[in-house]
C-alpha cells in the first residue's frame, strides 16, 4: 500500500478492482463528486481514466445541475510546491 492508501504491487503496476461491485461503487461515488483529484505520477503510470461509463450516472448528474462528468484535477509536487 502506498502512502496515500493506494493498493499496488512492489513495482507500482496498476491493480484492478477485486470485484465488479467494487468498481461500480467507485463510479457511483465519482458521480457524486464535483471534481476528481489524481496525482500526476498515478495519471502517467496507470493511464487512469476518470470518466463515468454508465449513461445513467451521467444523466443523474445532469438532473442535479452538474456537468455530465466531474472536473479532472491532476497535481505534481515539485521542489516542495504543488502544481495543479
Amino acid at each position: 500500500m502506498t502512502v496515500d492508501g493506494k493498493v499496488t504491487t512492489r513495482n507500482f503496476s496498476p491493480v484492478d478492482f477485486t470485484s465488479r461491485e467494487d468498481k461500480l461503487h467507485l463510479f457511483r461515488q465519482r458521480a457524486l463528486a464535483d471534481a476528481v483529484l489524481v496525482g500526476h505520477s498515478t495519471l502517467k503510470r496507470d493511464n487512469v481514466r476518470l470518466g463515468l461509463p454508465q449513461a445513467d450516472l451521467r444523466e443523474a448528474r445532469i438532473e442535479r445541475g452538474q456537468m455530465p462528468y466531474p472536473i479532472r484535477v491532476s497535481f505534481l509536487i515539485k521542489e516542495r510546491s504543488i502544481i495543479a
